[in-house]
């Protein structure tokens, strides 16, 4: 299935030093803030036999909890290696049509700027112990933000439906780019693209979000989070924030 953005455009318009963090930042990294904003926004896409039958609608599905799910899978994931301090924030501000970061060239604003201006850091306990103060700051965010999927005519998470002779091709994706960002100096030090894909078939699919029924969302928004966790667990490879 097509992508939505070559990486060497990445490299290109992106502030950060490319898809890796340099060494010593990662041996430095103590603390760490998490951030989602990909599951939280579902585009419908149907591509038909002729133009007048294509679909397009966009709605918001924060119920399906799929940024907490991304949330408490990298927790897991870095728990052993780094202190994860809670943050809060709205998805809303790290939505693909408003935020610039990693890829400069877009006309919203840069990612560092969002995190520094939009969220907060919050304080947490260890082993059920006494909650501690809010830090003054941490030394890293990652970011998990929407990309924009040309093919799909969507940024982030997309249920697909191509026109085929004999039957249908239905998909759930999801594009986004996983993002450092200092948290000191809010610069995007890194960055990894990925791509996700889910289960889809006709039994799961609407011409808009809204007509979507109970059942339908229950059962795309288990397929939309455990899509994630391969994909993730990869991106954080490529960082280097994990082995």
């Amino acid at each position: 299935m097509k992508r939505f953005a070559p990486w060497a455009l990445l490299l290109l318009l992106c502030g950060c030093g490319g898809d890796q963090l340099n060494p010593t930042v990662v041996a430095s990294t103590k603390t760490v803030a998490l951030i989602s904003s990909v599951g939280d926004q579902l585009t419908i896409s149907g591509i038909a036999l002729i133009a007048l039958g294509n679909v397009w609608d966009q709605g918001e599905v924060p119920q399906w909890g799929i940024d907490r799910h991304i949330v408490d899978f990298l927790t897991e994931k870095l728990r052993g290696h780094y202190q994860v301090v809670p943050v809060s924030y709205s998805p809303a501000d790290f939505h693909y049509d408003i935020l610039a970061a990693p890829m400069e060239s877009w006309s919203g604003q840069p990612i560092g700027k969002v995190i520094r201006t939009k969220t907060s850091l919050q304080g947490f306990s260890e082993s059920g112990g006494t909650a501690s103060a809010a830090p003054a700051a941490v030394d890293l965010y990652v970011a998990v933000v929407p990309a924009n999927n040309y093919y799909f005519h969507a940024s982030g998470l997309a249920l697909y439906r191509q026109y085929g002779p004999s039957a249908d091709l239905y998909e759930m994706t999801a594009a986004y780019f996983v993002v450092a960002v200092d948290g000191h100096t809010f610069k995007p030090l890194a960055a990894a693209d990925g791509y996700a894909t889910g289960p889809a078939d006709a039994t799961l699919w609407s011409d808009t979000v809204a007509a979507l029924t109970p059942l339908q969302q229950q059962q795309l928004a288990r397929n939309g989070a455990n899509m994630f966790d391969g994909p993730l667990t990869t991106a954080l490879q490529q960082l280097k924030l994990i082995p």
